[in-house]
């Protein structure tokens, strides 16, 4: 009886797996189709022919049962079709500027306990302004707004952005995505003419280079040796921890569209990842053929500099922006933004910063204190070396200058006198102590007079003669 009721247990359980495993296979095949039928609708509308749909037709074939003596197979067919990884209409060598898209989202103005609160105004315009000035357009977004960005990290929230900045500017030809820990320095850099250009994406793009391991990118992953720059479709940079996506140019393509789609899977979503959305991005570039292909990897200087003591990611003069990456994390984003902050402000005054933002007074002062200090020591600092050089005698020691305040007060006068400096110079070469003479013989008299007072008292031995204060003075 146990062993009847154990069999027809057994004999549910595997009905059950296999009618279960029928009935997802022949769901999938129905979402499949049912996928294939809305794009084709959705084409027709589009006014595309359902004979530009390229469709393929793949049998596979599954092992269904399979015993000691007897294995039955199962072949279905599944149609696919390829238009959502097709790229899109040929790209344009020279893009308008009014199709490109600049994009920027933040949280900033609603969480006043935020390092960058205090900039939180103003680096909107930072970007807004630089969108004016070369035609651009803006889009501006609240993370906060977005569902995915209560469940998940914050950052996983560009991804749905960016699918929404390509519906509404559908005619836009590229998205650029910019973190807002940044700030745009040099606003002559023109995206179109000095980046997405043919001919300035051709020269500035790396090919046959090695991608950085890490940040979802394995060993031995490499650049194409070879681009269609029609089939361009995502420009990014690395640094040493693999690519970095806080800087990202997106071309608003079909192919665009699919890998947001697969970006934002349920299964990497619910992945633990220690970099969320960059890494998972790295991790479709070193394993999707298909995709590394269409991504071009350029420096990191070029569209997303950084505050950092590495020469080949840290930000110079003339640089186009700067981006803070990891100051969150660091606790350095008040230190970059209070530095970067100061070389907008002299390269534009305080034009770019929000009224309600602008430094008080004392502040200005204060900042405006510090700055031509450096200045200051910076054009010093060339002429202290070449004096030091032409004359090494002259100059007097650094001790020498700490413990002598009196020639120092004297020297304005030395230099209205050379036949004065002459001569100081050769007593500076002179013995101090010949200096003062008049006074150790005073010195020396009174000990002679204490020890002919006390000649009962046993003498220490003779300790080494310390300068004097008059010495230390002088």
């Amino acid at each position: 009886m146990r062993f009847g009721s154990h069999l027809i247990l057994g004999s549910v359980i595997v009905i059950a797996f296999t009618v279960g495993t029928i009935w997802n296979r022949s769901w999938d095949r129905r979402m499949q189709n049912s996928a294939f039928h809305r794009e084709k609708q959705q084409n027709e509308a589009n006014g595309i022919a359902s004979s530009s749909i390229p469709v393929t037709t793949v049998e596979k074939t599954y092992i269904y049962t399979q015993t000691e003596h007897h294995t039955e197979y199962v072949t279905e067919s599944v149609t696919t079709t390829s238009t959502s990884v097709v790229p899109g209409p040929t790209g344009d060598s020279n893009p308008s500027p009014e199709k490109v898209v600049m994009v920027f989202a933040s949280n900033l103005e609603s969480h006043p306990e935020s390092s960058m609160y205090y900039l939180a105004k103003s680096i909107v315009k930072n970007r807004r302004a630089y969108a004016e000035r070369h035609g651009f357009k803006f889009m501006q977004r609240n993370v906060d707004n977005y569902e995915i960005s209560k469940q998940h990290a914050p950052a996983w929230s560009k991804i749905p952005i960016l699918r929404e900045a390509m519906n509404t500017y559908p005619d836009a030809e590229w998205i650029w995505w910019l973190d807002h820990d940044a700030l745009i320095i040099n606003r002559d850099f023109h995206l179109v003419n000095d980046l997405l250009r043919y001919d300035k994406l051709n020269s500035t793009i790396f090919r046959n280079r090695w991608y950085t391991p890490g940040s979802g990118i394995s060993d031995n992953t490499i650049t194409p040796g070879d681009y269609n720059l029609n089939d361009i479709h995502l420009i990014i940079s690395q640094d040493w921890n693999g690519i970095n996506a806080g800087s990202m140019f997106f071309r608003n393509t079909k192919f665009t569209r699919w890998l947001l789609d697969v970006w934002i899977e349920p299964l990497f979503l619910e992945k633990s990842w220690i970099f969320a959305e960059q890494e998972v991005l790295g991790h479709m570039i070193s394993n999707y053929p298909e995709l590394r292909k269409r991504v071009a990897l350029v420096s990191n200087r070029l569209i997303n500099a950084y505050s950092s003591h590495m020469e080949d990611y840290n930000w110079h003069d003339g640089d186009f922006c700067v981006h803070f990456a990891g100051c969150k994390d660091f606790g350095t984003c008040k230190e970059n933004f209070d530095k970067f902050s100061a070389i907008l402000d002299q390269k534009e005054g305080l034009s770019w910063r929000d009224e309600s933002e602008l430094p008080k007074p004392e502040e200005q002062q204060q900042q405006q204190g510090q700055q031509e200090g450096q200045q200051s020591e910076q054009q010093n600092q060339p002429q202290q070396q070449q004096e030091q050089q032409s004359q090494p005698q002259q100059q007097p020691s650094q001790p020498e200058q700490q413990n002598q305040p009196q020639q120092e007060q004297s020297q304005p006068e030395q230099q209205n006198q050379p036949q004065q400096q002459q001569s100081q110079s050769e007593q500076q070469n002179q013995p101090q102590q010949e200096q003062q003479q008049p006074q150790q013989q005073q010195e020396q008299e009174q000990q002679n007079q204490s020890q002919s007072e006390q000649p009962y008292q046993v003498q220490a031995p003779a300790q080494p003669q310390q300068p004097s204060e008059q010495q230390n003075q002088q």
